[in-house]
């Protein structure tokens, strides 16, 4: 018996996303349970055809990797007569839980790697997956409810962590690699809302005249005033800022979602940045905790109370004080770049005080009316 790792392209789609499926061959054809015979079978392992930058480089080196394992391993148990699914029969639940995180996006795959330090910190790191059971599944969900209630862990965040989990379980039931399905067997966590913090036009003028020596002055203040995440701001090349008759334009790609972007920015955002040079825009940025760390000393310095105000923060600053001007939740959603208006909408939660004056500005013309 001879497996072969094969590519199959997907149907084109609207959004930029891996665009080929890996999946195995078997020569000669494998023999299922009731006679039936199957050739090949999806590994549900997904890479880009065409990578276009080292995010996307590194997550089809990774895939297939991960998919040349599961091929060698399922051979060797055909040869040994006791092949027993696509993944080796002994498999650790922390290490399926690993392989279905690099078939996520980048970013979705850091989040799921810190679920999985917490299976592991719960008492699950030795557990097969063939093993697992709902008393097991119900065990990582009260170790996550007791999180939440120390406050280690914020409402969205725990409930994000079990919604990952319970998605590894519907995966390994499709795949035939549990034999029941488990995610019936025990509740998810309510929805969160999450807290974010943010900082009014007030509040940020006052943290702009509060010096501060730790360099993260300029790429915190630019990113308020147009909404960029810290991995866009380090990508920033100067030939993407478009000096043009109608004002400054930012042209680039996203780091998270990587799609064309075209971005209006302000007078004073243009200003911040200087004379235009060449390469990146913002060359000495810190590291991202390191920009996380500064910013709360600096808010700190300007008597703001945000105590759990981060960098990213700063993009919330951006989107909130925008939707307070405007009112209008779509202008917001394409200054920040959601393909999800619905994700937008949590900034409108953020502002009860925009409800008041909203109710306060509606006028009926019903002054004449009698009561009743």
């Amino acid at each position: 018996m001879n497996v072969y790792l094969r590519v199959r392209d997907l149907k084109p789609g609207g959004k930029r996303k891996p665009d080929q499926n890996l999946r195995l061959e078997y020569s000669p054809p494998l023999k299922l349970p009731g006679g039936k015979r199957s050739r090949w079978k999806s590994l549900k392992l997904y890479i880009y055809s065409k990578p276009r930058n080292p995010q996307e480089r590194q997550h089809n080196k990774e895939v297939k990797e991960l998919a040349e394992q599961i091929r060698s391993e399922t051979e060797r148990a055909m040869r040994k007569g006791r092949y027993g699914g696509l993944m080796p029969v002994n498999m650790l639940l922390v290490d399926y839980l690993r392989s279905e995180a690099r078939t996520k996006k980048p970013q979705t795959c850091r989040q799921w790697g810190h679920m999985i330090r917490y299976v592991e910190q719960c008492g699950l790191k030795e557990v097969l997956l063939q093993d697992l059971d709902v008393r097991a599944c119900t065990h990582f969900r009260n170790y996550l409810l007791e999180l939440k209630h120390q406050g280690r862990l914020g409402a969205y965040t725990t409930c994000a962590y079990m919604g990952f989990f319970r998605a590894a379980l519907r995966s390994a039931f499709k795949a035939e690699l549990i034999t029941e399905p488990l995610v019936d067997r025990f509740d998810p966590l309510p929805n969160g809302r999450a807290q974010r913090e943010y900082l009014t036009m007030e509040e940020l003028r006052v943290l702009a005249r509060t010096p501060t020596k730790s360099g993260v002055r300029e790429i915190a203040l630019f990113s308020a005033m147009t909404g960029l995440r810290y991995s866009d701001l380090k990508q920033l090349q100067w030939q993407q800022v478009r000096d043009e008759a109608g004002g400054c334009y930012l042209v680039y790609r996203q780091i998270k979602e990587p799609k064309p972007i075209r971005k209006p920015i302000c007078k004073e955002a243009r200003e911040l940045l200087g004379e235009r040079k060449s390469g990146s825009v913002f060359p000495n940025m810190l590291s991202n905790s390191g920009a996380n760390y500064a910013t709360k000393r600096w808010i700190k310095r300007a008597g703001i109370e945000k105590t759990k105000f981060t960098f990213h923060s700063f993009r919330h600053t951006f989107a909130t004080n925008l939707l307070a001007a405007t009112g209008n939740i779509k202008a917001v959603q394409e200054a920040i770049d959601h393909s999800d208006v619905r994700t937008t909408q949590i900034y409108a939660h953020m502002l009860p005080e925009t409800v008041r004056q909203a109710v306060d500005q509606m006028q009926y013309g019903l002054e004449d009316v009698q009561r009743s």
